[in-house]
Order: C-alpha cells, then structure tokens, then sequence
C-alpha cells in the first residue's frame, strides 16, 4: 500500500511540475511575441526619422532654388508690367511680394508668372512629399525684396513649416529665413522705356571704367552702368524714383538717341540719366573731347576720369 501511496504521489507531482513547466513556457512564447511588436514600432520610428531628416535637406535645398528663379521671374514680371502699362510701379517692393504669392503684379496678370510663383513652386513640393509618405504644411511669414549692393536684388523669406510621417510617429517643426541674390546686370532698366515712349531700350551692362570719353562713346550704340551713389537703384527705377541711393546704378544719355527717334532731346541737361530724365535744376558744365550734347552737373566732377571742363 505503500508503494503505491508513492507512486500516486509522484504522479500528482509530476502533473504539477508538467503544469508547471506548461505556464512557463506559456509566459516566455508570451513575453516573446508580444515584444516583437514594440521592437518593430521601434524600427519603424527610426526609419521615420532617417527619412524626415533626409526630407528636412532636400527641401531646404529645393526652397532655396525655387526662392531664386521666381524671384527672378517675378523681378521681370515687375518690369514686362511696367513696360506693357507704360508706367512705372507704385511700389516696387509691394508689387513684388503681390507676384511672388499671387502671380499678379498691382492687380495685372503676368504671364511670366503662370503657374511659376512661389507657392506653386510649394505646393508642387508638397505633392512630391505625399509621394515618398511625407506630410509637409507652411506658413510664410515674410517675404520681400530689396538692395544691399548695386549689382544684386535681395529677396528675403521667412517661413515656418511642418514636417511629419504618415502616422505622424515623428513630427519636426522649423523657422526658416533664407536670402537670395539676383544679378541686376542683364536687365533692362525701365526708366529708358518709359522716357523714349518704348522706342529705345536698355539693358543694364556694369564696366569699372570710369574713362568719361570712353563712356561717352559707349552710350551711342550700348549702355554701360556704373555704381554712384547719386543715382536711383534699380527697384527705384521700377518706380521711376530719381532720388539718390547707396546702391545706386548710373549711365550716360545720348540725346542723339532720343532725337533720332523722334523724342525731345533735352539740351542743357546734364548727360547723367538720373539727371537727364528727372528734370532737376543743376549747375552743368562742358567736357573737354566730348561731343556737343553732352554735359555733366557739377555734383560729379570727380566721379569720373578725363573730366576736364572747358567751356560750352
């Protein structure tokens, strides 16, 4: 009896110990799935981020390239505008920021400016990031333009903007504020059109040479612009503005010009375009070696080599 007292007993153990072992594995098979979940929500948080991050490069890069050719288009939108009205700009800088975001420059349709702004360079790039499953939302600030050198127009963005995932497991969030620079030189300079009736044209070509008979001998068939800070800079031309600025651009008036076109020549005048197209009162004076019409106010001998009066 005994021994079978025993060998009951070890068969209650080892049922129990058989439970025993059955829960144990139970929890570890439990442990182990259930953990895989997490470490895979882990993998895939990292690989959003590496995304993001590579995203946040590649759009800074690509805002910075589309701020500088709508910047430019714009630019020549503001001067087809004025060209296309006959007549200056109210506001250079308004009218600017009016193209960049809305693709009309004070209220007139640019065609250089169908589906070229700013925002739809955004929202171009927004479509592009759905495409690799990214979400991308902004807010624009500020932007204009404006001059801090003669040769170049500034145009200064500030903007905000979101980056995030599809399950928006990550979420990055930027200020930005970005400068471009466009050359001036290549331009046309508003003001030759506006004054000859559209009959001439000038495009903005700098020379370091301040040779006043070499200018002059220049201005008969091709402008050249120099820097004096005398003179208007080019968005003050847009507007048809002749006061004086840092930045401001200059070039030589061949009345002949005007006078084959039909258009007054100003006699009398000094040669200086700002000076010749705005009407003001100087005092002029005659240049040794220079042909008959051409005259320079008194304010700039000095500004220029060979200068040598004589009289008219």
């Amino acid at each position: 009896m005994k021994k079978t007292g025993t060998m009951h007993g070890m068969g209650k153990k080892g049922f129990i110990f058989s439970a025993l072992a059955l829960i144990m594995t139970s929890i570890i098979i439990f442990f182990l799935f259930t953990g895989q979940p997490n470490q895979s929500s882990s993998d895939t948080a990292v690989s959003a981020t590496i995304r993001l991050n590579s995203a946040i490069n590649d759009l800074e890069k690509d805002i910075v390239r589309g701020l500088y050719i709508t910047s430019f288009r714009t630019i020549i939108a503001q001067d087809e505008t004025v060209t296309s009205r006959g007549q200056f700009l109210n506001n250079s800088q308004l009218s600017f920021n009016e193209g960049m975001i809305n693709g009309t420059i004070e209220g007139f349709n640019a065609s250089t400016l169908d589906n070229a702004t700013f925002t739809d360079w955004l929202t171009k790039t927004k479509e592009i990031m759905r495409s690799r499953g990214i979400l991308f939302s902004y807010n624009i600030t500020n932007i204009t333009d404006f001059q801090t050198s003669y040769d170049y127009v500034s145009t200064s963005l500030e903007m905000n903007y979101t980056l995030s995932d599809y399950r928006k497991q990550r979420t990055f969030r930027r200020h930005i504020n970005i400068t471009v620079n466009i050359p001036v030189s290549g331009l046309d300079d508003p003001i030759y059109y506006i004054e000859s009736l559209g009959r001439i044209t000038s495009t903005i070509n700098f020379t370091n040479n301040t040779n006043i008979l070499y200018l002059v001998n220049q201005s008969a068939y091709q402008t050249a612009y120099r820097n004096n800070n005398q003179s208007p800079d080019y968005l003050m031309r847009l507007e048809g503005n002749f006061s004086a600025s840092p930045y401001g651009i200059e070039s030589i008036v061949d009345g002949q010009r005007f006078l084959i076109q039909g258009i007054t020549q100003y006699s009398g005048r000094s040669s200086i375009d700002a000076m010749y197209f705005s009407n003001r009162t100087e005092t002029v004076v005659c240049i040794n070696n220079t042909p008959s019409w051409f005259r320079l106010d008194t304010a700039r001998l000095g500004d220029y080599a060979n200068d040598t009066v004589v009289s008219c």
